[in-house]
């Protein structure tokens, strides 16, 4: 009888080991591999330095951010043109590439605005747990990012990754955006 329960109890944590992950489908997403930036926004102040055509996760552009320029081309949306229901949470993935020795003030900021363009809610991922021990190296990084508290038909969602520290330099590719309900 004993080794009839132990079988039982193998075959249930096999069985539930086997199910699917929870794996939602987003209502709306969007990707920049920057062959292209259409739909994109340069930040004032930066140039289009960004896009270069280095070394790319794929096709021939990515997006460099260094010295000179500390952000990413920036995605900005009008949460109301996603879907007349409230987006309850967005994902953001990339590909990113470290180009020097040390990270530690690059990050994912996620920001939802008014139509005047005034942060009403920021959000910021840092991305050191992903880069670090990573120089040359394409590494795929996700941050979830929960905005239902500021999920209005009339807000805008930002996306962009940025770099706080003058040092660092980070090649960027791929970035997606997954807006969920």
């Amino acid at each position: 009888m004993r080794i009839i329960y132990i079988f039982l109890i193998v075959c249930l944590g096999l069985i539930s080991s086997c199910r699917p992950k929870y794996n939602p489908t987003p209502i709306f997403s969007t990707l920049n591999d920057f062959e292209s930036s259409k739909g994109w926004m340069d930040v004032p102040s930066n140039n289009s330095h960004t896009i270069v055509d280095e070394d790319a996760h794929s096709g021939k552009f990515c997006s460099k951010i260094d010295k000179s320029n500390h952000y990413s081309y920036f995605y900005k949306y009008k949460l109301g043109d996603v879907q007349k229901e409230k987006t309850n949470w967005v994902r953001v993935s990339a590909y990113c590439k470290l180009k020097s020795d040390k990270i530690n003030k690059t990050s994912i900021a996620c920001s939802i605005q008014d139509d005047k363009g005034a942060i009403v809610n920021w959000t910021e991922e840092n991305l050191a747990g992903y880069l670090e021990h990573s120089k040359d190296k394409w590494v795929y990084i996700e941050k979830n990012f929960n905005i239902s508290a500021y999920s209005k038909p009339e807000l805008m969602l930002g996306v962009f990754i940025w770099n706080a520290d003058r040092d660092e330099e980070v090649l960027i590719d791929d970035l997606k955006i997954e807006f969920f309900k």
